[in-house]
C-alpha cells in the first residue's frame, strides 16, 4: 500500500493550513482504498508557484487499479470535506485508462506530467508516453473552439459586464495550454510558470502575446474593468488565437 510522501508536501505552493488538510485527505485515500491505489499526485497551480488561495484549485490526481463506483464511494465523504475546505478538484483514473487516454487527452496530461507532485505511490504522470502528432490535433481543436465560442459567448453576454470578465478569464485559460503547446512544438523553450512570461508564445506564433500579460494581470489583481476595456481585450484575444489556429493547422510533426 502507498504512503504519504512527507517530503513532497514541502514542494507544493500552498498555505500550511492547505498543506495539513492535503497530508490527512491523501493518507485517509491510502487507508481507505489500500491497494488499490497505485498514485497520488497534485498538479496545476499548486505545484507550480502560481496557486492563490481563495481563487485558485487544488488538482488532485488520484489513480487506482479499477475506478469503480464503490471505491468513489469509499472515498466520497473525504473528498466533498476536501473540497469544501481547500478546494480540492478530483480527478480518478485507473492506470490503464491514464496510458490509453494519453492520445485524447495529451495536452492536458503533457501538461500534468510536466507540472506536477507525486505524493505517494509510483510516478505514473513522469512515465506517460505523449506523441507529439496528437498533441498539434489536440491544440488545433481546442484553439479552434475557444475561437468560436468566444464569439458564442460574448454575444450571449453582452451588457453583463461580470459575466463577460467571468467568460474572458474562463477563455483566457482553456486557451493557455493548448498555446503553450504549440510553442512546445515549434521548438520554443517554456517556462514552468502557466501565467507569467508568455514570449514563447508570442515567438511561435509572431505577434505580440501583450494581452496575455495584460489578462494574467486581471486575474491575479482580480481588476474591475468597464465595457470598451471588457471588449478590446475579447478582440485582441481572439484575433491572437485566431492566429494561433492559422499557425497549428499549417504545423507539421
Amino acid at each position: 500500500m502507498p504512503e504519504l510522501d512527507e517530503d513532497a508536501l514541502d514542494l507544493l505552493d500552498v498555505s500550511e493550513k492547505h498543506r495539513t488538510l492535503l497530508a490527512q485527505l491523501i493518507r485517509k485515500i491510502c487507508d481507505d482504498l489500500g491497494r488499490e491505489v497505485e498514485h497520488v499526485s497534485i498538479y496545476g497551480s499548486a505545484a507550480r508557484d502560481e496557486w492563490l488561495e481563495g481563487t485558485s484549485d487544488i488538482n488532485l490526481l488520484t489513480t487506482l487499479e479499477t475506478a469503480t463506483f464503490d471505491k468513489l464511494s469509499a472515498i466520497g465523504e473525504s473528498m466533498a470535506r476536501a473540497r469544501r475546505k481547500a478546494n480540492v478538484v478530483p480527478m480518478i483514473l485507473s492506470r490503464k485508462e491514464l496510458e490509453r487516454a494519453a492520445d485524447v487527452y495529451c495536452v492536458k496530461f503533457d501538461s500534468m506530467r510536466q507540472h506536477h507532485v507525486t505524493m505517494a505511490g509510483d510516478d505514473v504522470l513522469g512515465a506517460l508516453d505523449i506523441d507529439d502528432s496528437n498533441i498539434r490535433f489536440v491544440c488545433e481543436f481546442q484553439l479552434r473552439n475557444v475561437a468560436m465560442r468566444m464569439r458564442q459567448f460574448y454575444l450571449q453576454s453582452f451588457g453583463q459586464q461580470d459575466i463577460e470578465r467571468t467568460f474572458l478569464l474562463n477563455f483566457f485559460n482553456a486557451g493557455l495550454f493548448p498555446l503553450r503547446g504549440l510553442a512546445r512544438l515549434t521548438g520554443h523553450d517554456v517556462p514552468e510558470k502557466v501565467y507569467r512570461d508568455f514570449d514563447a508564445i508570442g515567438e511561435a506564433i509572431d505577434t505580440d502575446p501583450g494581452v496575455l500579460d495584460e489578462i494574467a494581470e486581471i486575474r491575479r489583481e482580480r481588476t474591475e474593468l468597464d465595457d470598451e476595456e471588457l471588449e478590446r481585450l475579447y478582440n485582441d484575444l481572439n484575433q491572437l488565437v485566431q492566429r494561433a489556429v492559422t499557425h497549428v493547422d499549417q504545423l507539421e510533426t
